[in-house]
Order: structure tokens, then C-alpha cells, then sequence
């Protein structure tokens, strides 16, 4: 999971350059989100995930980020410090359930879902990346952090 939410961060903050700057604010439809407003979306589950680690409450503040160079050094810096707080973490932290305002939920599950709400939101930017034309696959090399 560290592993994954490391990449994933750094991938989502490498295919960012790759949206054109008249896009990193455009938006398919009004009640969809823009490449940057998708950015600050995982910024802020990963923020939540964290305090839910730190301080077992899923907590979020902070203004949105509105620069591209910010919020990729943001999400990195999130990713990385999830990543760490995961290798912290006993086994057994993984087992059992926590009640949430959705019912009781598995903590496997509440601690991976900052890593799958990452994964997810990655894919809607490369998709939104293939609408403008941009047929390339921007994988960040894993080799190289």
C-alpha cells in the first residue's frame, strides 16, 4: 500500500504537466471538477487519511491549492507521509472494524481508501488528458524515486 500510494501521488503530479495550461482549469460540464480541482480532491482524501492514522478522526481543512507546480509538490509530499505512516502501522491495525458515519467499516479498508480514491482520480485525469488528443500513456518512471 505505501508503495502504491507513493506512485500514484508522484504519477498524478507527473501527468499533471501534461495537461496544457487552458485545461488545468476546464471543466467538461459544470458539476464536473477540472484537472486541478480533481488534484486538490486526492490532496484532501489524503489529508483526511492521514489525521485518520494520526488521530484515529478523519479530518480535512485547508484552502484549495490553485497553482499546478503547489499542488504537485502537495500531493507528493501528502503520498510520502501516508506512505510513512503506513509502514508504521502493526498488522493488527488492519483488523477488525471502526463505526463511520456509513455504518461500520473494515480498517483494511478506511486505510486503503485514500490509495484507491488516488488510483481512481489518476485515471479521470489521464481520461480527461485522451479527450484533448493526447494518445501518450504518462507513466512516471518508479525507478527514479
Amino acid at each position: 500500500l505505501a508503495e502504491q500510494i507513493e506512485w500514484t501521488c508522484r504519477n498524478i503530479a507527473y501527468n499533471l504537466d501534461f495537461v496544457p495550461d487552458d485545461k488545468l482549469n476546464w471543466k467538461v460540464s459544470e458539476t464536473a471538477d477540472s484537472p486541478l480541482g480533481i488534484a486538490n480532491h486526492v490532496a484532501r482524501s489524503i489529508a483526511g487519511g492521514l489525521s485518520n492514522l494520526r488521530t484515529g478522526n478523519w479530518e480535512i481543512d485547508g484552502e484549495p491549492i490553485s497553482s499546478r507546480d503547489e499542488i504537485k509538490e502537495h500531493i507528493v509530499k501528502l503520498g510520502c507521509e501516508y506512505a510513512a505512516e503506513l509502514r508504521k502501522l502493526p498488522d493488527s491495525a488492519f483488523e477488525g472494524l471502526k463505526e463511520t458515519p456509513f455504518g461500520p467499516m473494515p480498517n483494511a479498508l478506511i486505510i486503503s481508501i485514500p490509495i484507491y480514491d488516488a488510483i481512481h482520480h489518476h485515471g479521470q485525469i489521464a481520461f480527461l488528458q485522451t479527450t484533448w488528443g493526447d494518445g501518450e500513456d504518462h507513466f512516471f518512471n518508479a525507478g527514479s524515486f
